[in-house]
This record gives structure tokens, sequence and C-alpha cells, in this order.
């Protein structure tokens, strides 16, 4: 089995590579990696340096590196990458990859929630709650403080304020890159973050959890089971036609799911949930013998800690 896994000296690829070498027999894992100043080196068996996706050559360069390395399957994990890959048509798609499998959510994940206003609007029009926004200073009235300034695109919760005054929303534009702005909704204590996967015959699983978040990304979870969080899930799912894994983020609001962020990809809970039997990554590489039995009923209540900045998951 070889593997190539992109973005490696960041922490959900070495997830990803963590959960690979632990359940597959001799797997031989490919990294790359802007640089080699990072970790990523040493968590797989090549280490190479590749281009950046905007480069003119990026594609030709990907093609080649598929074929000479005699790549099985191939898990992207930078968002930018993923973005360039939706970008192309089936048959360009088909063309680079060869005889490579590409392990991913699907063009219409990435293509929708790479953007913070469009899944906004794709989940007006599923009819699925979630948080107000707004396109401009000019639309914002004081009664919809507080809200949230975060940049349109990207995950996590870096570069994210919340406003009480106009005074601090111009503060807050000034500071981010082509923002998106969001009406505050529910507290912290009641923040949830999903995982869905959905297999090409349309069957799904979902294992919520209540979280805590740690420098941006989650830091303690505990698997809560929830009726309407789960059909939420389901309904965006079969929405997209997802065959793969991707994240969702809901707070609840006036005690209603309400559907903040998407990731379309896999997350930084993806090893974290391996450890609870949610085993999406396997299930994503054909790997689904634990798929039927999984029921996130059986270990609601477990919960998680992420013990260093290295990524090291812990089932408490």
């Amino acid at each position: 089995m070889i593997v190539y896994v992109s973005s490696v000296g960041g922490d959900i690829a070495q997830s990803i590579t963590g959960i690979i070498y632990k359940k597959f027999d001799s797997p031989y894992i490919v990294g790359t990696d802007l640089s080699p100043e990072n970790s990523g080196k040493a968590v797989v068996d090549l280490f190479e340096i590749s281009p950046s996706v905007d480069s003119e050559n990026y594609f030709l360069w990907l093609s080649s590196f598929l074929k000479m390395h005699s790549i099985e399957y191939f898990i992207p994990v930078n968002e930018r990458e993923l973005h360039a890959l939706a970008s192309l048509s089936h048959e360009e798609l088909s063309q680079i990859l060869g005889n490579c499998l590409l392990i991913w959510a699907g063009r219409n994940a990435v293509n929708i929630f790479e953007d913070k206003l469009a899944t906004s609007k794709f989940l007006e029009g599923i009819g699925v709650r979630t948080p107000a926004y707004f396109l401009g200073l000019e639309s914002i009235n004081s009664s919809d403080f507080p809200v949230i300034v975060k940049p349109n695109r990207g995950a996590g919760s870096r570069n994210l304020f919340v406003c009480h005054t106009r005074l601090e929303l111009e503060a807050a534009l000034s500071l981010v890159s082509t923002p998106i702005i969001q009406k505050y909704v529910g507290d912290i204590d009641n923040e949830f973050t999903a995982a869905i996967f959905r297999n090409s015959i349309g069957e799904t699983k979902v294992i919520n959890f209540r979280r805590k978040l740690s420098a941006g990304a989650t830091g303690w979870a505990k698997v809560s089971p929830n009726a309407g969080i789960e059909l939420v899930c389901e309904k965006i799912a079969s929405s997209i036609d997802l065959n793969g894994s991707i994240n969702v983020q809901f707070r609840l609001d006036q005690g209603q799911p309400t559907v903040f962020e998407i990731n379309g990809r896999f997350s930084s809970t993806v090893y974290m949930r391996h450890l609870l039997g949610f085993e999406d990554l396997l299930w994503s590489l054909g790997r689904d013998e634990s798929f039927a039995d999984f029921d996130q009923s059986r270990v609601a209540g477990a919960e998680t800690l992420k013990l260093n900045d290295f990524r090291i998951w812990s089932r408490v």
C-alpha cells in the first residue's frame, strides 16, 4: 500500500499518517510540504518538497510525482490544494491521477464549504438553521450585535473576532482580509463538532462531540449524541451527494442545532474519533469492516483530550 499525504508538516496530515501506520501492514507513506523545516519528514517513509499549488507547473509536477512513486492513494489535506483539484474537470483530474485513487469528500463539498458565505446560502437553501450573515456595515443595526467577524475562507478560530459595538466591528474588519460577518449565536458551553461519513451507496454515519477549543482547534471533546444534529448532518450529506468525510460545527441556539461552519475535508479530530471507532479514514480507504457496526450511542459520554501540540489524543 503506497499512500501520498500532502502538507505533512501539519497536525491533520500527521494524524492521518499515524492511523495508517497503526492499522495497515507495512504501508509506505510519501509525504510532501513546501519546506523541510517541519516535523513532517519524521512521520513518513519518504519526504519531498512540493511546489506551491499556485505555481504554473503544479499539476504537471503532481502527475509525474504520482506516477514516479506508484502512488495508490492520494490524500490531499491543504485547502488550497483541494480547491485547485476541485476546479479541474473530471477528465482533467482523471488524466492527472491515472490509476491513483483520490481520497476526498468530493468536488461539491470542497467548492461549497471552502467559502463560508456560500455555505450559509447553501444551508438556507436546504432549510438548515445557520446564523444570519451581513454583507456590510450598512446592513447591521444595533440590535444585531454581537456579531462574529472571520475570514470567509479557511478553517479554525484564528483571526476571529466577537464584536459588541460598531466601533469594535470596524476595527475587526480592518484586520481581516475578505471577511464574513455572522450573527453571534448560542454560547461556548453548547458548541459541537460532528463528523459525517457517507459511502458510495448513500449509507451515513455520524459522531457528534460537545467540545472546547484550544489554540483555535478542538482540545477536549465528549461524545454527545443528539437526534436533531444527526438529522441535520444526514440532510447536508444527502444534499451534496457526499461520498467521503466532512466536519460540521454547530451551536445550540434556542435549543436548535445551528450550523456555523463546515469543513469539506478530514478535520483535526480525525485521530480522536478514530480512537472511538469512527474510522472514517479507513472507510475512505476501503477498509470498511467496522462501518456497519458503528453506533455512537455505544461510546456516548466518552471523552478525548489533546495531550500536546503534536496532536496526541487520548481517550479518557
